[in-house]
């Protein structure tokens, strides 16, 4: 496993937790490491549900990177092929299922990540519905973004306008 991320770590920590779940000293536990910084376990958590039972605990606890929140709002840029659109729709959704449940269960530690996620997860919404809805939809979400697009040339036009005629 690499690159996992830590939550819930002592809050003696003035910033998010540096540590790496495959850095962390192994236990007689494979779910279960040593962290030397803080001095306390970390629990692997496979899943939300567990995720946030340990969390609610008071254990630091470590996500697999599957489920590491970023995923969901992460593009591809240039032309990308349809098989890597494809793996990265399902990654995100991936990582979505991870959270929603997470969040549904309305964990009691780490309350300002839990905010952030929660944005994160409405702000990628049009994302997800744009993918899964039919082609109709997609077609209204397209027109709609360009009609806002034409709307935001034609405001910086008048305001251009505004400008030059008190110039004169």
């Amino acid at each position: 496993m690499s690159d996992s991320d830590l939550w819930n770590c002592p809050s003696n920590l003035e910033f998010q937790c540096p540590q790496k779940w495959e850095k962390l000293a192994t236990t007689g536990d494979e779910n279960v490491r040593f962290c030397g910084a803080c001095q306390k376990t970390v629990h692997l958590c496979k899943t939300a549900e567990e995720f946030v039972a340990q969390g609610n605990q008071g254990h630091c606890v470590a996500i697999p990177p599957e489920s590491r929140p970023f995923i969901v709002s992460v593009g591809i840029l240039g032309q990308p092929s349809p098989e890597s659109v494809r793996k990265l729709e399902r990654e995100q959704d991936v990582a979505r299922e991870w959270w929603n449940k997470t969040l549904a269960q309305q964990p009691g530690f780490e309350p300002e990540k839990m905010a952030r996620i929660a944005e994160i997860m409405k702000e990628t919404e049009p994302r997800l519905l744009d993918r899964q809805t039919d082609a109709a939809l997609k077609d209204q979400w397209e027109s709609y973004a360009k009609f806002m697009e034409s709307a935001a040339l034609l405001e910086k036009k008048m305001m251009d306008e505004r400008k030059k005629g008190k110039k004169k």
